[in-house]
């Protein structure tokens, strides 16, 4: 054989041995599902099943749980049905929330949807003190300042959080952050985008690939969510190579054979069952009747 050719098996013996050691890795880390029902942008004309008041938010939620969702994206709508950082709507639907799904882990979006700004973004912050927030890097990097203060009093509350990134270059930009110390080194979750919004462009699990390169070495949890019917797709290559999963109707209103789907726990059962199918465990936050049985026993 020419030289050629024993570069050419010595590198896919090295894909080869990769994938098995991303395989065995996810199988030892429980996924987390992450359900997004509502978005900061759809409505009822988009499906009659879009949540949008506290109490469909809620009954949402318990039906995701109970099909395998660990965590829920939470946007509110005010009473004309827009994106709210209204600190009091916010704390009813998370009341409501609790209540239905005891357990289940509620992650505030600080989305400004094109109408708020960060001071606005670290107020909420400041005046709910969720469990868990989301902050796009791109709406951060509007002011500097103010965002440095956001990561900083999200670190001193214990507030998880978790960094949107639609790019290499916003990957680029968070590494440059946590560098200077912007970005505290504990803020190490990630959620990639596949796809886009506006102007529509579908995600496609081929993008997964380029983004576990780009994580290498990152050392942090990392989920994926994805623009359109592709999103299933996209679950899978992520379950299987060690990454997490959100779904639901702020992205995709769409089964993969691009008929309606029926509501976002349809979508959260999809992903459990490629889960189960693929052998890894899905996350699953201790219950009160956990911690009844440790007391009692």
């Amino acid at each position: 054989m020419c030289f050629k050719t024993y570069q050419a098996i010595a590198k896919n013996r090295r894909v080869n041995s990769d994938r098995l050691e991303e395989a065995r890795l996810a199988a030892n880390d429980p996924l987390r599902i992450m359900v997004a029902p509502t978005g900061a942008l759809r409505s009822k004309r988009d499906h009659a099943a879009l949540p949008m008041t506290p109490g469909d938010i809620a009954r949402t939620a318990a039906d995701c749980q109970a099909v395998g969702a660990s965590d829920l994206h939470l946007h509110v709508r005010d009473a004309n049905g827009n994106h709210s950082l209204d600190a009091g709507l916010i704390q009813e639907c998370m009341a409501e929330v609790a209540a239905l799904a005891p357990g289940l882990r509620i992650q505030l979006s600080t989305d400004s949807a094109g109408y708020f700004e960060v001071t606005a973004q670290l107020r909420v912050l400041q005046r709910v003190v969720p469990e868990a927030a989301s902050l796009n890097i791109r709406e951060m990097a509007r002011d500097e300042a103010i965002a440095s203060r956001l990561y900083r009093f999200a670190e001193a509350a214990e507030i998880t959080v978790q960094h949107i990134l639609y790019g290499p270059e916003d990957l680029r930009l968070l590494q440059d952050w946590r560098a200077r110390g912007i970005v505290p080194d504990s803020q190490s979750s990630i959620l990639c985008v596949t796809g886009r919004a506006s102007p529509f462009l579908a995600g496609r699990p081929e993008e997964l690939g380029r983004i576990a390169s780009a994580l290498r070495g990152w050392g942090g949890e990392w989920m994926v969510s994805c623009h359109g019917q592709h999103e299933l797709a996209v679950a899978v290559r992520a379950i299987g190579i060690g990454g997490h999963v959100r779904v639901g109707f702020e992205n995709n209103l769409q089964r993969p054979d691009g008929t309606l789907a029926a509501d976002n726990a349809e979508q959260v059962a999809a992903v459990a069952l490629a889960a189960h199918r693929a052998g890894r465990p899905l996350f699953r936050a201790p219950t009160r009747q956990d911690a009844q049985r440790r007391a009692a026993g």
